[in-house]
């Protein structure tokens, strides 16, 4: 890279990827994984947690996680560097430390979340320090290649911004407490304490004889960020060149402190400007600083490589820009913005024009108090300009010390996001390359105009879509093409409906595409052409066509199109060497094709006739005329088929707007339908009904007609208690409750269509149920209870009442008692028998492990009744006195 005159610029001087991916595309990637949490327990369990946030930092971004833990986040930009936010409603919320990411999906990724519980007994137990509300902690692992904990290392933490300790630190014992111990345990696990949020810590293990990676982090308020660090194999050394701008001219800049803040590595810049830093270590994200007297500090981060970096792609050393206090006066001069103590600012560099930057804070909300200014091609800031120009550069001013996210944009080129720490009295300087790939081949737009906008029938074949041009470079080599990714655009599914897109090219520069280069498939909003093996040079193949076939599926209204907006996606290399080369060039963007079909006939409602009363409350049918097209009309193939629905009702004092009934049905119930939403009785309501065919084309509504519901619901007979009997005894803990069969009542319906069973400890109260099933609309006749939602040796009252299709509710039943089974002590799991299970149960929480009855998870806080079983010796609670005496009792041998 170039110097640049009269502009903040730097080079982002090590750059890795962290995290491991699988091939993306679009300028996007996805990250995929799973969300756990730890319960504390020989061995420690990870359990999946769902419902949880996250939430990729800077962006809006999320994603919740499933049942299983899984998440996926969708459209993360390539080559950002972020972190990711993980809350949910009773943990703690955790970040990641700041990554690079690269070109490719991020997938079976495990994260952790701590439980608010975990978090105040485990965390900050032990010997850790109490949390101060406002703080962060940071969590770490300290891993060799293969994952495994590293013991005895020794931990220290930074703040960049000034480089003195952050924190406490305090390393986790095999039961995962904190303790006060000079290194990690065989775990390799360490917690760092109360960090200030909002400035940058650098966090590095120490252990002679073996090389470790470090961590930079943010700590985050009241929050948890997660750190790994792991041993590496080399170190990697660093060089480069300090310049500034004097006199309108450039010139390098000699005894400029360069450092590695936190790690103890600096060295001067020399009289040619030179420097060199050693002991980098392969894949550590840090900070860079230069500083000098007269000059404002500069700050830019990165990850080493695991080569010396002493030498760019272009044979140039790493070069810094630093702009001396004058030059930053004048650029604030030029800004009308006046200087403001403890402030920092921000410059950031692109190689391309027309980028708009915008500044995030961590949670995706734009940061948009302050004026972004961009510097004309010359180099100077220009305060009128709202983009980028050739020059790529913008700054920020006055920006509070803390995080924050930039990310540029411009159509047909995707930028990275960009993480931006920022320092009182310094600037951050970022250079944001496009992810778009630079020159090689070339593709432009066609001189004669491109393909119009158009309507189009969905059986239609050959239509063309989208015209464009690929030149070869002038290096006197011609390219060969190998594949073609467009981006597919439109409200309709290219992937359903087209049965082929097929791509054509002017083989003899006669105008005609007369040669076809191949088909192609839709994927992932892409649409590609592999193994293309077609040669492009000067006059040679040059003019391009694609082509729509569609299917017949396409429903109406809806838009089909697509662009070559990214480079990347042409694919080719070069015809004599064979290596491959990359695309440069403006988008290359499509009209859209409108999708034209008639709407189906506009149906005639039937049942129940128009005015029709007695209508059921909740057994009554919606029907139409049957289906058609109107006289005359030709479609192509699947046109003309009845797809869909939508039935509508509503009351006589209601509108459409909110009805009772608003539901649309799928092949089955196209033409008589019976709504699941129950009517009121005496009420009049009005309905309609419209038709879609297999084009997604809607008919006219129906015109409506009204009906009115029977005038009064008579309920079903009061049900009757049948088992267990009244007052019957010796019932098992988990009994079947079955009540008499339903009878309707005079004049009602017929329909049984739930039952409610209630069950209370106390006779005649039922205002805290034991248990109750609430509508119940399968469990009508009879409902066996769960094991252990009962006591033994424990009287219940129970009750019982019947729903019929009408949505009236019987009487409940007269109520009746029962006593549950006594068990004898020591009998903990209930079998009938006191043996070695157990004795295994009252072991396990003599000691306060999890226990498991009857197929039922109990954790150490025991329900009384489980102790109950468990206390043998009556002294209140399990001890190892009951284990003793269960196990005596288990073998037959005198219990005194």
């Amino acid at each position: 890279m170039s110097r640049k005159s009269k502009r903040l610029t730097a080079v982002i001087f090590f750059l890795c990827t962290i995290l491991q991916f699988t091939m993306a595309a679009s300028g996007a990637i996805k990250i995929s994984g799973k969300v756990n949490t730890v319960q504390i327990s020989i061995p420690p369990q990870t359990p999946p947690v769902s419902g949880v946030d996250v939430r990729f930092l800077g962006t809006q971004i999320s994603s919740t996680s499933g049942a299983d833990g899984s998440f996926t986040l969708q459209g993360v930009p390539e080559h950002s560097v972020s972190g990711m936010r993980f809350s949910a409603p009773g943990y703690v919320t955790s970040y990641t430390q700041y990554v690079k990411a690269g070109a490719e999906d991020m997938s079976d990724q495990a994260f952790l979340i701590f439980t608010t519980d975990i978090y105040n007994s485990r965390i900050h137990g032990g010997d850790a320090p109490a949390h101060i509300t406002g703080k962060g902690d940071m969590l770490g692992m300290v891993t060799d290649s293969s994952g495994v904990g590293i013991q005895d290392v020794a931990i220290q933490a930074s703040y960049l911004d000034t480089g003195l300790p952050a924190g406490t630190v305090r390393y986790f014992s095999p039961t995962f407490y904190p303790d006060d111990v000079a290194g990690t345990g065989a775990n390799g696990y360490f917690a760092v304490y109360n960090l200030d949020p909002g400035r940058p810590v650098l966090v590095r293990g120490t252990k002679p004889g073996i090389i470790l990676s470090w961590s930079v982090a943010a700590a985050f308020p009241d929050a948890v960020t997660l750190a790994q660090m792991k041993q590496a194999l080399e170190t990697a050394d660093l060089s480069g060149v300090v310049f500034t701008e004097s006199g309108g001219e450039e010139t390098v800049l000699s005894g400029a402190s360069i450092t590695l803040p936190g790690l103890g590595v600096s060295t001067l810049s020399g009289q040619d400007g030179g420097f060199m830093l050693n002991g980098m270590v392969a894949s550590s994200l840090t900070i860079l600083k230069s500083e000098k007297d007269g000059y404002a500090d500069t700050y830019i981060y990165g990850c080493a490589e695991s080569e010396d970096m002493e030498k760019e792609e272009d044979d140039s050393d790493i070069e810094i820009f630093m702009a001396s206090q004058e030059m930053l006066e004048d650029i604030l001069d030029a800004a009308n913005v006046a200087p403001q103590a403890g402030t920092g600012h921000a410059a950031i560099d692109t190689m391309t024009a027309g980028v708009e930057f915008r500044l995030y804070d961590d949670t995706g909300t734009r940061v948009d108090q302050l004026k972004i200014f961009y510097f004309s091609e010359e180099g100077n800031l220009d305060p009128l300009l709202e983009a980028t120009e050739p020059d790529g550069t913008c700054l920020i001013l006055n920006l509070q010390p803390g995080y924050y996210y930039a990310a540029g944009y411009k159509d047909g080129f995707e930028f990275p996001l960009a993480w931006l720490p920022v320092f009182a009295g310094g600037i951050t300087m970022i250079d944001l390359e496009s992810n778009t790939p630079v020159a090689g081949i070339f593709k432009d737009s066609p001189w004669e105009g491109q393909v119009p906008a158009s309507g189009v029938f969905p059986n239609a074949s050959g239509v063309p879509v989208l015209k464009f041009n690929l030149w070869a470079s002038f290096s006197g080599s011609s390219a060969l093409l190998d594949s073609l990714a467009f981006s597919v655009k439109g409200t309709g599914d290219a992937g359903t409906a087209l049965s082929a897109a097929r791509l054509f090219y002017d083989s003899d520069n006669n105008g005609t595409f007369d040669t076809q280069a191949g088909t192609g498939l839709v994927s992932e909003g892409l649409l590609v052409f592999d193994d293309l093996d077609i040669e492009v040079g000067q006059g040679l193949n040059n003019n391009w066509q694609l082509l729509y076939d569609f299917n017949g599926t396409a429903l109406h209204g809806t838009t089909f199109g697509a662009d070559l907006l990214l480079n990347r996606p042409v694919v080719s290399s070069d015809k004599a060497t064979g290596l491959d080369i990359t695309c440069q060039g403006d988008p290359v963007t499509g009209n859209l094709l409108t999708v034209e079909i008639p709407a189906p006939a506009r149906p005639v409602n039937i049942l129940p006739a128009s005015g029709a009363t007695g209508v059921s409350l909740s057994d009554y049918i919606l029907g139409a005329n049957p289906y058609s097209m109107p006289p005359g009309t030709v479609l192509p193939d699947n046109g003309e088929e009845h797809r869909s629905t939508l039935w509508q009702v509503r009351r006589a004092d209601g509108t459409y707007q909110d009805p009772l009934v608003n539901e649309q049905v799928w092949d089955l119930f196209l033409t008589s339908f019976n709504p699941s939403q129950d009517l009121q009785p005496g009420v009049t309501y009005y309905w309609r009904v419209r038709y879609m065919n297999r084009a997604g084309t809607w008919s006219e509504w129906s015109e409506e007609t009204w009906f009115t519901a029977v005038t009064e619901s008579v309920p079903p007979a009061k049900p009757v208690n049948q088992s267990p009997s009244d007052q019957q005894t010796e019932v098992e803990e988990n009994p079947t409750l079955v009540s008499s069969p339903f009878e309707a009542g005079q004049g009602g319906s017929t329909t049984h269509d739930a039952t409610q069973w209630q069950v209370a400890s106390i006779q005649g109260d039922y205002s805290s149920p034991v248990y109750d099933s609430g509508r119940d609309i399968n469990n009508l006749l009879s409902i066996s209870l769960s094991a252990g939602m009962l006591q033994f040796n424990t009287s219940y009252w129970w009750r019982v009442r019947y729903q019929d299709g009408n949505g009236a509710w019987s009487e409940w039943s007269d109520e009746t008692s029962f006593t549950t089974e006594a068990v004898e002590p020591g009998d903990i799991n209930g079998d009938k028998s006191v043996n070695i299970s157990d004795v295994i149960l009252c072991l396990r929480m003599s000691i306060g492990l999890p226990v498991t009855v009857n197929n039922i998870p109990y954790e150490p806080e025991y329900p009384g009744w489980l102790i109950q079983r468990a206390d043998i010796n009556g002294e209140g609670g399990a001890n190892i006195s009951d284990v003793i005496l269960i196990l005596r009792k288990s073998i037959g041998l005198d219990q005194g």
